[in-house]
């Protein structure tokens, strides 16, 4: 019976270990295809309001389908799967749009697109995965119990399996391109470039991370005993640290009867340290209550300090709650403010929620389990909101800061419209344009001087020919570089370590010389890098003959590098000669390509050349 137990559990082990391979390899060839869309600027990456929504669910999607793989059943993790991929793509959407200005006058009369960002700023990324996280350990919980509200010791134990599981993945990962990056340096000590040029492609970095990421999760998933011991460990260091939290949140506050509270509201960020404060004593007192069993109940000091610091999120709460009202009474709301008293909402919900539960009536703080699944649902409700366009900060923002210029309460020429028009997205726009055309004749009048500003064009990519064409000075003088180099695309190739930053970038400077170095009547074509890194005398700089260039050579079908260059080539002398045209070939000593000769002086065309003195 063990035996047969153990074949089954073996066979679903390497069928869940090939179902998050083949979804990470699925997922990293995506995110390459989605990269190679943004860096060319072809479709979707054209479309912002399509780009935005693939990159979320490309990103998320898989990652939540990994881990559920082995807790959902099929149809579930289907549900469960399509579900998250259509709030998502939502919720990149929108904040692409409420961010483009969208097809006004003003725009489309300078000629420019809307379109310009198409990635979702980082507060969208990342409260949508805290709702994702939030959401995938509700149901799960549930899904394990069978129910539609889990039991809480089961909500603990997999949100905790969870976190922990990200977290390792994230160390799982960093330690994954710290060996190849170590294997890299290695084989460059032997002059062995293939290896670091290998793993620095896009084409291989993407996919692999994305498959590191899915074994990392099954590693720690079918070690279900590791991750359990993990948790004991951390949540015991967590709670350890409860005590010294919470003494330093009531020293502060009593120090605060000593000094009062104006010099709290003269740093002008006292509202988000202080709910920082009470979300760690949040963690604090969680991380020493752990799931509640009598078994694991804490030790004395630990009690009266987590029902000390249950106590103290009242008025940190309400400190902070103080603090933005101030702000925007003052000055009315902006987005920041907005952000600052969503998060208020869910620390006053636990603060009210803890505080009743350090009553001391039955066992330690048992109702903080119901409250928390509670505030659970309350922190998905108020992401949400803020993410959509019911407590949008932008709308919010412009809705007040527009009511107060009618009001009267900040004169038109107080008032701000640039932020309006640049920093408050489409409902900015709108707010401008209305005002423009039905507001008191002093406001339309500032309103429609700041519509016909004329916005800063943001040049589109250059082309890799004209880019070439800026970035290289040819010679011999008056010469042209054959169309076929020109149209090359040197951004993405096997051996682009060696190739100049002028062939890639713009506002980087070459040479570039016409050079028949192999004797067959065809020119090679010599790119060397901006002279600021050339020696003017003495030694050779051989800090970077990696960043001096290479020859590039013809093979008939297309152009390839050849060789690169050696630390020699860092003598100004040896360059000016060549500018000059005072300079001869000679068939090579040793070597495949003939060597440049400036005075009595041979310049080798090799990958690794022993220094020699410049010239004087």
């Amino acid at each position: 019976m063990n035996d047969a137990e153990d074949s089954i559990n073996s066979d679903r082990q390497r069928r869940l270990a090939t179902g998050r391979i083949v979804v990470g390899l699925v997922q990293g060839v995506v995110l390459y295809l989605l990269y190679v869309a943004d860096a060319a600027r072809t479709w979707p990456a054209t479309e912002s309001l399509v780009f935005a929504p693939a990159l979320f669910v490309a990103l998320f999607v898989p990652l939540l389908i990994v881990l559920g793989l082995g807790t959902l059943r099929v149809v579930g993790l289907a549900v469960w799967a399509s579900t998250a991929a259509a709030l998502v793509a939502g919720l990149a959407w929108y904040d692409i749009w409420h961010t483009l200005p969208g097809e006004y006058p003003w725009l489309a009369a300078q000629g420019l697109s809307p379109d310009i960002d198409i990635v979702p700023d980082f507060a969208c990324f990342f409260f949508t995965g805290v709702f994702l996280f939030i959401a995938y350990a509700l149901v799960s919980a549930a899904y394990t119990d069978r129910r539609v509200i889990a039991r809480y010791t089961t909500d603990f134990d997999i949100a905790w399996k969870l976190a922990l599981q990200l977290i390792l993945a994230v160390v799982f990962v960093g330690i994954f391109w710290g060996l190849l990056e170590l294997g890299a340096a290695l084989f460059r000590l032997v002059k062995i470039d293939a290896f670091g040029d290998f793993v620095e492609h896009r084409w291989f970095a993407i996919p692999a991370t994305a498959l590191a990421t899915a074994a990392a999760i099954h590693l720690t998933d079918v070690r279900a005993g590791i991750i359990r011991g993990a948790r004991t460990l951390v949540l015991v260091m967590l709670a350890w640290l409860l005590p010294l939290m919470a003494a330093i949140a009531a020293a502060f506050l009593a120090t605060l009867i000593v000094t009062g509270v104006e010099p709290l509201w003269q740093t002008r960020h006292a509202a988000s340290l202080l709910l920082i404060a009470a979300g760690m004593l949040v963690i604090l007192v969680n991380a020493a209550y752990q799931d509640g069993e009598p078994s694991r109940t804490p030790p004395w000091i630990l009690r009266t300090a987590g029902t000390l610091g249950a106590l103290l999120l009242l008025p940190l709460a309400a400190l902070s709650g103080w603090a933005i009202w101030l702000r925007v009474a003052e000055y009315g709301w902006t987005a920041d403010r907005v952000a600052g008293a969503a998060c208020l909402i869910v620390a006053a919900f636990y603060a009210i929620g803890y505080a009743a539960a350090s009553w001391p009536r039955g066992p330690w703080l048992k109702t903080i389990e119901r409250w928390n699944f509670f505030a659970a649902l309350l922190v998905l409700a108020v992401i949400a909101a803020v993410l959509t366009p019911l407590a949008d900060p932008y709308r919010i923002a412009v809705e007040s800061q527009v009511a107060r210029l009618e009001s009267g309460k900040i004169a038109p020429d107080k008032f701000d419209f640039g932020y309006l028009l640049t920093q408050a997205g489409r409902y900015g726009h709108v707010a401008l344009a209305r005002l423009a055309a039905h507001g008191a004749p002093d406001i339309r009048r500032r309103a429609a001087a700041m519509i016909s500003v004329k916005p800063v064009a943001v040049a589109p990519p250059p082309t890799i020919a004209s880019l070439l064409a800026r970035n290289l000075t040819v010679y011999p003088n008056g010469s042209t570089l054959p169309a076929a180099f020109l149209n090359r695309d040197w951004r993405d190739v096997p051996d682009a370590r060696w190739i100049p930053g002028c062939l890639r970038f713009a506002d980087y400077h070459c040479d570039a010389f016409q050079l028949d170095l192999d004797g067959n009547g065809n020119r090679e074509i010599v790119v060397v890098q901006d002279s600021s890194l050339l020696s003017a005398g003495g030694e050779p700089n051989e800090d970077v003959d990696t960043l001096l260039g290479g020859v590039f050579a013809f093979d008939g079908g297309t152009w390839h590098i050849e060789a690169k260059l050696g630390a020699m080539w860092s003598c100004k002398a040896f360059i000016d000669a060549l500018r000059g045209g005072k300079f001869a070939t000679a068939p090579p000593l040793a070597h495949a390509l003939n060597d440049v000769v400036v005075g009595a002086t041979r310049l080798h065309i090799q990958p690794f050349d022993p220094p020699v003195p410049c010239p004087k």
